[in-house]
């Protein structure tokens, strides 16, 4: 999504969903500006630690079917 690389998204929901390691650490204004300018493009960002992804799948997985309008595990 020039200028920027997203690491997920989902035309279809409107949303972006990034997995933040160690690099992200010191980049918390970078990343705010790229979430605000995604957002004028009519995205929602939402974002997980990598340890969350790692250790807690299910959560996540959940928070993002719910970002989708979902329940996770419904088909």
């Amino acid at each position: 999504m020039a200028p920027y690389i997203v690491d997920f998204c989902c035309v279809a929901r409107r949303l972006v969903v990034e997995l933040d390691g160690p690099s992200h650490d010191d980049r918390q204004e970078y990343d705010a500006e790229r979430t605000t300018y995604l957002g004028t493009l009519g995205y929602r960002v939402i974002r997980f630690a990598n340890q969350d992804v790692l250790h807690h799948c299910e959560g996540v997985l959940a928070a993002i079917a719910e970002a989708c309008g979902v329940r996770f595990g419904d088909q």
